[in-house]
């Protein structure tokens, strides 16, 4: 999937991935808002409505610190914006275009990672 992401939205994809947070909750995602020594994100646009904390692992905070000078105010940004979620919205068709096949796999192992209980 993250190689049918143009390069302004492979970071957002990875952190995406990596955090099982939706498109729509991370972009506009300020730095005010991540704190690196508790390794945490604070999310204020959520599909509930609920502000939330997320955990973040290694592979976000590695996304975020590849982000991190880019800009001085939001961590994923296209030519000084937030990215546009409407741009998000077309990696799915771009991947399912060049590997049907990866596209499954990537959103089975995305819902098998949140919601299938444990044991």
């Amino acid at each position: 999937m993250i190689t049918a992401c143009a390069p302004h939205l492979a970071a957002l994809a990875r952190f995406a991935l990596a955090t099982g947070c939706r498109a729509r909750e991370i972009t506009g995602l300020g730095w005010n808002r991540v704190n690196f020594a508790r390794k945490t994100a604070w999310l204020d646009r959520t599909k509930n409505g609920t502000p939330r904390g997320v955990p973040v692992n290694s592979d976000a905070i590695a996304v975020l610190e590849a982000e991190r000078r880019k800009h001085p105010q939001y961590c994923f940004t296209y030519r000084g914006d937030p990215r546009p979620v409407a741009a998000w919205k077309m990696v799915p068709l771009a991947a399912a275009e060049s590997n049907p096949a990866s596209m499954t796999t990537q959103w089975k192992c995305r819902w098998t990672l949140q919601v299938e209980p444990k044991g």
